[in-house]
Formats: C-alpha cells, sequence, structure tokens
C-alpha cells in the first residue's frame, strides 16, 4: 500500500468514527489537519514492504551462520597450531 493510500485509509476511517460527533464543516476541517499530520509523519519514517524487510532478515540469518562458522574454524584451526 502505497502511502498516499494508506493516508485516505486512514482518513476514510477517521471520517467515519467521527462522523456523527462533530457539525459537517468542522469535521472536514479536523480531517484536513489529520491527512496533513499524516503525510508530515510518514515523510519522516521509511516504510519498506514486509517481504522485502523479511528478505533483508533471512540474508542477515544466513551471514550470521557464516559468520559463526568461519569463528568455529578459526578456534579449531589456532588450537590445531
Amino acid at each position: 500500500m502505497n502511502q498516499e493510500a494508506l493516508i485516505s485509509d486512514v482518513v476514510g476511517r477517521l471520517r467515519q468514527a467521527l462522523g456523527g460527533l462533530l457539525p459537517g464543516g468542522s469535521a472536514d476541517a479536523v480531517l484536513d489537519q489529520a491527512r496533513a499530520a499524516l503525510r508530515q509523519a510518514l515523510d519522516d519514517v521509511d516504510l519498506v514492504p514486509r517481504r522485502e524487510l523479511e528478505g533483508h532478515l533471512d540474508a542477515l540469518e544466513s551471514l550470521r551462520r557464516t559468520v559463526e562458522d568461519l569463528e568455529r574454524r578459526i578456534r579449531e584451526l589456532e588450537t590445531d597450531g
């Protein structure tokens, strides 16, 4: 989901939640402020798709195992030498 779609979804949910609580014009003003605040907050955050994050985590885990294996092999060589 891209940033604009996320903002629209959140603002839509807010509109439904606030629908009967605020008079028409003030609800629109609140939602406009919420939209601006969400845009600013999301601009400050680097978002990546879950699939990409999981791929990086898998690569890191593989590298961790490789480093552990190399450390073990070095210890073996040091004790044999």
